[in-house]
C-alpha cells in the first residue's frame, strides 16, 4: 500500500531550456533552465500535482524540482554532419544558485491561497551525498527553511554521513 508520495521532474519541458532539449544542453555543464521560465516552471509542477490529485484522488506529500541537477550528465550531442540529435535521457543541469531560485518560486506557488496542493518541497535528489553536501552548503538560510524534505541518491557512499546530519536539523 502506498504511503506517501512525491512528484518529481527529470527536466523542465523543452521550451522552458535553455537548449530547446529535455536531455540537456550542448555544455552538460551550463544552466538549462531558462531564468525567465523559472515561475513558468514553479506554476507548471504545481498545476501538474493538483490536476493529478483532482482527477485521480492522490495525494502528493511532496513535490522535488529536479533529479541530479548539479551533475555534467545531462548532454545533448548533435551531429555535426547529420544534424541528429541525441540525449541519452532526459535531464537538465541546475546549478546551487539556480536552485535556490526555483525552491523560492515554489514555495511561493505552494503557498498562493489559491493552490489546492498541500505538498511540500523536496530538494534536491542529488546524484550521490558529496554533490548533495556541496548543493545544500550552497544554499541560503531561506531556501533551507523552504525544504520540507531532503532527497539524494546513493550512486556513490562518500559524505552519507553528513546528509543524516542535515536532515537530523
Amino acid at each position: 500500500e502506498l504511503t506517501r508520495l512525491e512528484a518529481f521532474a527529470n527536466s523542465a519541458p523543452y521550451f522552458m531550456t535553455e537548449s530547446g532539449y529535455v536531455s540537456g544542453g550542448t555544455n552538460a555543464t551550463a544552466e538549462q533552465l531558462k531564468s525567465s521560465a523559472v515561475d513558468k516552471y514553479t506554476a507548471y509542477l504545481t498545476k501538474v500535482v493538483e490536476h493529478l490529485e483532482s482527477e485521480y484522488g492522490v495525494s502528493f506529500d511532496t513535490i522535488d524540482p529536479f533529479n541530479e541537477p548539479n551533475t555534467n550528465y545531462w548532454k545533448t550531442t548533435i551531429d555535426s554532419s547529420t544534424g541528429s540529435v541525441s540525449g541519452s535521457q532526459e535531464g537538465m543541469h541546475v546549478s546551487p544558485t539556480m536552485q535556490q531560485t526555483v525552491i523560492a518560486s515554489l514555495a511561493s506557488k505552494l503557498g498562493d491561497s489559491s493552490t489546492t496542493t498541500k505538498a511540500k518541497i523536496a530538494a534536491m535528489d542529488e546524484t550521490n551525498p558529496a554533490t548533495f553536501v556541496t548543493d545544500w552548503s550552497a544554499y541560503s538560510d531561506s531556501a533551507k527553511s523552504s525544504v520540507e524534505q531532503l532527497n539524494t541518491h546513493a550512486y556513490s557512499s562518500g559524505d552519507r554521513l553528513q546528509v543524516r546530519d542535515y536532515a537530523k536539523t
